[in-house]
Formats: structure tokens, sequence, C-alpha cells
């Protein structure tokens, strides 16, 4: 049962072609992982915001280049690996980390 003040961590599917997630306003996100194949994000919330703002997901494969200021108010997520051996590494807004 879940009470007032309360957290809960939820999950958040996120695909390869998506540069932002919806969430909870004030959502923490915690890691990354795959779950059957998909990216998901986990993330804890406040189970009182009935207010959604579109995070910030930044998806880089190993090898692939970006320039440094590209990631500036960014934070280090975690790093999935696939499969098919294939390498990401998510990046978020620091203030959610």
């Amino acid at each position: 049962m879940i009470e007032d003040n309360m957290k809960s961590i939820w999950k958040f599917p996120i695909s390869f072609n998506s540069k932002s997630v919806s969430v909870p306003k004030g959502t923490k996100f915690l890691s990354v992982q795959v779950q059957t194949g998909q990216p998901v994000i986990w993330g804890l919330i406040d189970v009182e915001s009935s207010y959604h703002v579109n995070a910030d997901v930044l998806i880089l494969g190993t090898g692939w280049g970006v320039e440094e200021d590209y990631l500036k108010g960014l934070s280090f997520l975690g790093t999935i690996q696939l499969h098919n051996g294939l390498v990401f590494h998510f990046f978020v807004p620091e203030e959610m980390k």
C-alpha cells in the first residue's frame, strides 16, 4: 500500500529512436538495463506528482563521436549491452540523477 508522501520505483521503457522520456516531475533516475530486449530506465518517483515532464536522454553507442559541450548538464546513468553485442551508454540531466 502506498501512503501520502511516499516514493515508488517505476520503470520507463525508452526506444533508441527517442530523445526523451515522460516522467513525473521530480523523478530521480536510478539505473538503465535491458528488459526483454528493450532499454528501460528505472526512477524513484513521488507518487503524489501528477505533473509529467519530458526528460532528455542521450544515448551513445561505443565508439560514436560526440563533442564535449554536448555533454554539459548531463550525467552518466549507465551502460547496456544487447544480445547482438552492441553497447550503448545513457546520459540524463544532472538534476535528475
